[in-house]
């Protein structure tokens, strides 16, 4: 809605005739990506950490389908992820400069789908430790993303959290899939 109403403010000519809702909601996340970028002047990067993604593929009904980590290098990037996500990964941008921490995406891609963010993760630097693992909406990970995330952390060298929320989802996963 904040986007129509600017559209409209800039010109009040602007409708919505043969516009499609795809193409709306493309324009609505360009807006605010450059609305972001140009409220923080200066768009922080960062180098990469050096920690191994994780690549695992898998055929479910037929489709191919791609669980990747994806480390998040800039704060566009971050805003991105805290929009599509609904948390505030986001305001890691400073700690991720300063390598105080890193930020990865786990993702998830059916063939022929668009692309799905499933969880982000915090690892922190230089320990390579996980410092927190959350879903949409900051709800714990569902029982497919700890099992990814729990692969990664021992093909990637990455230190199991401290935290009690992911050791507690961990073992009620675990409970439940039995």
């Amino acid at each position: 809605i904040d986007y129509l109403t600017f559209k409209y403010r800039e010109d009040q000519s602007f409708s919505m005739k043969s516009r499609t809702l795809n193409a709306l909601v493309n324009q609505t996340r360009d807006w605010h990506r450059n609305v972001y970028k140009a409220g923080i002047g200066e768009v922080l990067t960062w180098k990469p950490s050096g920690i191994k993604p994780l690549y695992v593929e898998e055929v479910e009904e037929g489709k191919k389908v791609v669980y990747k980590t994806v480390e998040l290098l800039n704060s566009v990037d971050l805003y991105e992820e805290g929009s599509e996500m609904h948390h505030c990964v986001a305001e890691y941008d400073d700690d991720c400069k300063d390598k105080a921490c890193t930020i990865f995406s786990l993702q998830r891609q059916v063939e022929g789908e668009p692309m799905k963010r499933m969880v982000t993760i915090e690892v922190g630097l230089p320990e390579r430790e996980i410092l927190q693992a959350q879903a949409k909406y900051n709800e714990e990970p569902d029982k497919k993303s700890v099992e990814l995330i729990d692969l990664w952390m021992t093909n990637a060298k990455i230190k199991k959290p401290k935290a009690v929320s992911y050791e507690t989802y961990q073992v009620q996963a675990n409970v439940a899939g039995e």
